[in-house]
């Protein structure tokens, strides 16, 4: 394969990560509330619930945790949703256009579905129609890395892969839901 000069050969070592951009829906709740939440939804015995809170506090002690986002104004929004509009800021941050994305890897736990990929989804959302590849990695809480790493490696193999976008979106407001 030839390269134009926009996109000059490079040495397969040499990979560029920009810095992410992170989307956060705009209500901000502490863990008190987030327990506070579960306590009003929680339908078991005063015992039962004293296990449930001891364990979620002792999930927010090891992540070192204090805070969640939650969106109250597109609830309906999907993980798919949630990830394009990480992958538009990320574009525009970078200055990158949506016709010269080559891959789109959608790394994260939740997916919308299992086939097609949550990738094309958020491809198209986010107005990358023709990329060369789009597909999902999960690897529970390393999704996001592994799929940098995936990317990395398939431009070691490939020389004519140049620009990746590596995407995620984490508790969708459907999944909140608990809908399918």
């Amino acid at each position: 394969m030839t390269h134009s000069e926009h996109n000059p050969p490079r040495d397969p070592k040499e990979l560029y990560l920009s810095a992410p951009a992170l989307v956060l829906p705009g209500r901000r709740v502490d863990n008190d509330e987030v327990i506070e939440r579960v306590r009003r939804n929680f339908r078991g015995s005063a015992s039962q619930w004293r296990r449930i809170e001891r364990k979620i506090r002792f999930a927010f002690d090891m992540s070192g945790s204090r805070y969640r986002y939650l969106d109250d104004e597109s609830p309906q929004l999907s993980a798919a949703g949630y990830a394009a509009q990480a992958a538009g800021a990320c574009l525009a941050q970078q200055s990158v256009r949506s016709d010269t994305v080559d891959a789109v890897i959608f790394g994260a736990v939740c997916r919308e579905y299992f086939e097609p990929a949550t990738a094309f989804e958020v491809a198209a959302h986010a107005g990358i129609l023709r990329p060369r590849m789009a597909f999902d990695v999960s690897n529970a809480c390393s999704g996001f890395l592994t799929a940098v790493q995936v990317f990395a490696g398939l431009t070691a193999i490939d020389p004519g892969l140049h620009t990746g976008l590596v995407c995620a979106a984490e508790g969708s407001g459907r999944q909140a839901r608990g809908q399918s």
